[in-house]
């Protein structure tokens, strides 16, 4: 009887040991796994916001030359079409 004890003991202990290195095994898969996605995802939004402010300057800039260059097209259009000032030379 004390041999079947012992062995059942045997048995038990090395039963608890498989299913703790298989938990501790589960836990570290899925540890990494999260780590990963959630890193992922973190460098994913990083770049995607980058892209969009990089994205929004463009349009700026490009929207502000435009507008720029509008203006100074308008500003030589208006000038051809005023009538000329005569300047302090022209009127000695």
């Amino acid at each position: 009887m004390n041999k079947l004890i012992a062995a059942l003991f045997m048995i038990f202990t090395v039963g608890c040991a498989s299913i703790s290195t298989g938990v501790d095994t589960v836990k570290n898969v899925v540890a990494t796994a999260v780590d990963t996605t959630v890193s992922s995802a973190a460098t994913m939004a990083t770049a995607i916001t980058e892209d969009v402010v990089d994205t929004g300057t463009f349009v700026v800039e490009t929207g502000m030359d435009v507008v720029q260059s509008a203006a100074d097209r308008i500003d030589q259009e208006t000038d051809e079409i005023q009538p000329k000032k005569p300047t302090d030379k022209e009127e000695e």
